[in-house]
């Protein structure tokens, strides 16, 4: 996965996945929260990447604020908004999901402290983890 920053959308494999959501739309991001949580074992550093980052999406839905999205997911937030809204499921998925890379075994953060950037990247999850339980 290439890295410029340890924010939530600072990778390949999110940013990739913002085309996923243009897609797919709201089904992405539950399909993305899916196989992070459903993971037999041990999620992949990808899926609890593409699930942070759908819990981001959806966090900003709720709060208003686009500030840990990227530009390009500005419209793409505004359009998804009141579909996300309905669905209180998903934000109670997303919760669960973002609990789950900073409270279990994750390989994700296991990356992170191995480039020495891990309480910068822990302190971008815990931030979605936030401002979804707002």
């Amino acid at each position: 996965m290439g890295t410029w920053g340890a924010g939530v959308f600072e990778n390949d494999e999110t940013m990739d996945f913002l085309w996923e959501v243009e897609e797919g739309g709201v089904e992405a991001l539950r399909d993305a929260l899916d196989q992070m949580i459903d993971a037999a074992g041990r999620p992949e550093a990808w899926a609890e990447s593409t699930a942070i980052a759908a819990a981001a999406i959806i966090a900003a839905a709720y709060d208003g604020r686009a500030d840990l999205l990227p530009e390009e997911a500005t419209a793409l937030l505004a359009s998804l908004a009141p579909s996300i809204l309905e669905d209180q499921a998903l934000r109670d998925r997303a919760r669960y999901a973002v609990h789950l890379v900073l409270t279990g075994d994750s390989e994700l953060l296991e990356l992170w402290r191995s480039s020495g950037e891990s309480d910068a990247a822990i302190a971008a999850i815990a931030e979605v983890q936030t401002r979804l339980s707002d």
